[in-house]
């Protein structure tokens, strides 16, 4: 297997005393001198904190220039409820992004939930619908800013911010479900700003943000579905900001972004190619963090690596794990989600337990004190699926019912109110069917009832809740495909 390797170091500290409530951290689109020189990061991370950088990205980014992925977030967010407006000049981000083709869209779109949106008047791409109103959804992905479904035929579907075709076609935002030219689809997933699709042999293609080899191609401005080589059958994935990670008979394979070794690899160095991640076997589940990478083997073990600047990887002392360490002491796993700077996982005994950042009560502890060894998530229990979002986390409980807390600005605790919540509440359900499924993106999130009909609520700045509106819905809405 032929690998290009990208050397990044970086040596820059960040204090800790700053909290702001800032949109989705990302790492700054650098141009060609970021995708392919070697380059210096501050020591910290993608977590917020820097002063905007011009070749950062509007919008989506906490403004962080070449930095590297995590500082740890700020995201206590401002007393009017609402995120700063972080656009900076060059890259574009979500500010002022086209929708529907035409003129572009006024006012900051991903700066952080707002409390509503502007009404999309214009027409949508829809595409065909060949599944009509009676089409089933089997799987979501919730991305950063967008959100992709498979659909009972076969047929995936994205909406939602489209800068860099993470639809999986060219053209502007998209507020309405639009399909993405793929077959015999099984299971799909979406990073920040790329997703992944596997088929029926077990072969990935993915498509979107290409900056640091997060789709396996030395092509840095690819962004069609394009098959992932040098891997074996797949049988899951996950996908972050600029790492991919990838399931074959046990063992984990994963590329992209390691500035902070969150590929698991020993060293720092980015890669191009999947490449096999030795200290781990009989891996049954993977999910990823901004800059970690965790793993759930063994029927119960829970392992952790890369950065651990705000606690995510639930150990202490280290401020990042080059390689899979021993496991940390968490309670025996069924299952595990991970997100910017926090998990959760679902217990043996079906509760729920969160590690890592807590500036927004997404550890559902009552308070707002990080926890780095864990800690059990109040008044939830009976649980089937955790859901960890930017700076929420959600909990689907037997009965059909969801239970999310944490950062609440755009409305993503589906509770009717933009307030922040120290512990669960009980989310607002519409119709006569509970949930099945939960996934969580940054700022927004999306269920599929036991009629296997759509549903998203959350922040919608970009289109990513599929309404057909820009407005924030802090209570679910059911998406059509007609």
């Amino acid at each position: 297997m032929r690998s290009k390797l990208l050397v990044m170091t970086w040596s820059l500290s960040l204090g800790c005393g700053l909290v702001l409530d800032l949109p989705p951290p990302r790492l700054d689109d650098g141009g060609p001198s970021a995708r392919t020189d070697t380059q210096s990061f501050p020591d910290g991370g993608d977590g917020g904190g820097l002063p905007p950088d011009g070749g950062g990205d509007a919008g989506l980014d906490a403004s962080l220039g070449d930095g590297p992925e995590d500082t740890g977030p700020n995201d206590a967010g401002p007393a009017d409820g609402s995120l700063p407006d972080t656009t900076a000049t060059g890259d574009t981000g979500d500010a002022g992004v086209a929708v529907d083709g035409g003129a572009s869209d006024a006012g900051p779109q991903d700066s952080g939930p707002q409390d509503s949106g502007p009404q999309d008047s214009g027409p949508q791409d829809t595409g065909p619908a060949p599944c009509g109103g009676l089409c089933e959804t089997t799987q979501i992905a919730a991305g950063g800013h967008f959100t992709c479904s498979l659909q009972g035929n076969g047929q995936v579907y994205c909406w939602g911010d489209n800068e860099f075709q993470q639809l999986g076609r060219e053209g502007a935002v998209q507020t309405r479900p639009v399909p993405v030219n793929l077959a015999n689809v099984t299971r799909i997933g979406a990073g920040e700003s790329h997703a992944c699709a596997l088929d029926n042999q077990g072969s990935m293609q993915c498509w979107g943000r290409n900056t640091w080899g997060q789709l396996a191609n030395e092509n840095l401005d690819v962004h069609p579905p394009i098959a992932v080589g040098g891997l074996p059958v797949v049988q899951d994935f996950a996908l972050a900001k600029g790492h991919s990670c990838a399931l074959s008979n046990g063992d984990l394979f994963c590329w992209g972004r390691n500035e902070e070794g969150q590929l698991g690899l020993g060293d720092r160095v980015s890669r191009f190619e999947p490449t096999r991640v030795l200290g781990v076997s009989g891996v049954q589940q993977v999910a990823l963090g901004i800059a970690n990478t965790c793993t759930l083997s063994g029927g119960v073990n829970v392992h952790c690596w890369g950065s651990n600047h705000e606690n995510q990887l639930a150990f202490e002392g280290a401020a990042e794990l080059l390689s899979p360490p021993l496991a940390p002491t968490l309670p025996p796993a069924q299952s595990l989600s991970v997100n910017w700077f926090h998990g959760c996982i679902r217990t043996v005994a079906n509760t729920g337990y969160c590690w890592g950042a807590n500036h927004n009560g997404q550890l559902g502890n009552g308070s707002t004190n990080p926890s780095v060894n864990g800690t059990p998530v109040i008044l939830l229990d009976r649980v089937t699926q955790m859901a960890v979002g930017g700076t929420h986390s959600c909990g689907l409980q037997e009965s059909g019912g969801f239970m999310c807390w944490g950062q609440n600005h755009g409305g993503q605790l589906g509770i009717g109110t933009m307030e922040d919540q120290l512990i669960p509440q009980a989310v607002a359900r519409d119709g006569d069917s509970g949930f099945v499924s939960i996934e969580a993106g940054y700022y927004h999130n999306c269920g599929i009832d036991q009629r296997r009909r759509l549903w998203c609520w959350g922040h919608n700045g970009v289109g990513q809740l599929g309404d057909g509106t820009l407005e924030n819905r802090p209570t679910p809405v059911q998406i059509s495909f007609e």
